[in-house]
């Protein structure tokens, strides 16, 4: 017969969640961005569109009403438009943000770990590594 442990360490609960944050620190660190695309292209039919100009710039086209759109509010970005990029739209867009995530994720991991090995009793070199 099992019984319940009537005391459990209220640290490892801590780090129970610290693990579950640092595995997924680059979809919380992203989520701000899918929130403020949503919240920009909700109940619009908007479609982007990469194409060449005349002039070999590569740009994005934004179709429907650039009026009602909050952010983004023209029809036509250059592809390295800060906008854009910050949006993640485009090809350029998706790589900055891919990036972005890539370098936060390695950094927050390294540093929830580095904590860890400080005040986890039973944590040694050879997890951390």
């Amino acid at each position: 017969m099992s019984t319940p442990t009537p005391f459990k360490d209220p640290k490892e609960d801590l780090f129970g969640i610290g693990n579950f944050i640092s595995n997924y620190s680059s979809n919380i660190y992203e989520a701000h961005r899918v929130a403020r695309i949503i919240n920009e292209f909700r109940s619009i039919n908007i479609q982007a569109t990469e194409y060449v100009g005349p002039n070999g710039n590569v740009y994005i086209r934004l179709s429907e009403y650039a009026g009602v759109r909050a952010y983004l509010n023209g029809t036509r970005y250059l592809i390295n438009n800060p906008r854009i990029l910050y949006m993640g739209v485009g090809t350029q867009g998706m790589n900055n943000i891919s990036v972005g995530a890539t370098r936060f994720a390695i950094v927050f991991s390294a540093a929830y770990r580095v904590v860890e090995l400080i005040f986890k009793s039973e944590y040694t070199l050879v997890d951390f590594l």
